[in-house]
């Protein structure tokens, strides 16, 4: 296609509840852009941006943790302060905890 390549990335809902939605990031696509800094294309996709478009009702975009730009998985958003509160809790005491593969080509 002629059109960016974060133009043609989708983020997937892979579960959503009251107090959540959980997405699937793609890789190379920001959690948000910093308030120094502006977006590389117009329409480039953030979770921010996607969050915000989701569920118009939170104050505020809350990630319940953070994934590195490169890295593609599993991303948990609280859709209230409460909720996101709660999650937060259960990474710092690791009752959740995220598990990284690599996949390398090239190198033995």
């Amino acid at each position: 296609a002629n059109q960016p390549w974060c133009l043609e990335r989708a983020i997937k809902v892979v579960h959503e509840c009251e107090g959540y939605v959980v997405i699937d990031k793609p890789d190379n696509v920001r959690m948000d852009v910093p308030r120094t800094k502006s977006h590389k294309y117009d329409r480039e996709l953030t979770v921010a941006d996607w969050f915000k478009r989701r569920c118009p009702s939170s104050d505020k975009v809350r990630p319940c943790h953070q994934l590195d730009h490169a890295t593609s998985g599993v991303l948990v958003m609280g859709k209230t302060k409460e909720a996101t509160g709660r999650c937060a809790v259960l990474f710092s005491q690791r009752k959740a905890r995220k598990q990284y593969l690599a996949l390398v080509y090239g190198h033995p």
